[in-house]
């Protein structure tokens, strides 16, 4: 799920006890990186901020786990990711995404 840190209108505060509520037993916050700047994406000081924030908000919420992450685009001209091994390790996870500026022909 995106917040406001990056491209959706929910802030992260209107995130989890609606989910909870649904059942869920966690969700996973992961706005865009910085790659996507269209979409506002974060760098590695805003993604850290970011990370907090979902942090602080998990003592407010319990009973469902908020995952901290960052969608990490796969860059095609550059053969490497959006983001680096520092920075990923400071997420629950991080799941890719091919941007659409690449072609998914060969896929």
């Amino acid at each position: 799920m995106h917040t406001t840190a990056s491209d959706d209108a929910t802030p992260l505060r209107k995130w989890a006890k609606p989910q909870k509520a649904l059942g869920y037993e966690y969700i996973a916050l992961t706005d865009h990186s910085k790659a996507v700047t269209v979409a506002n994406g974060m760098d590695e000081k805003r993604t850290l901020a970011q990370i907090k924030k979902i942090r602080a908000a998990q003592e407010r919420v319990p009973g469902i786990r908020l995952l901290a992450g960052i969608e990490v685009d796969i860059l095609k001209m550059a053969r490497s990711i959006s983001v680096t091994k520092s920075w990923r390790s400071s997420t629950s996870w991080s799941p890719p995404s091919i941007p659409t500026c690449n072609s998914t022909a060969r896929l």
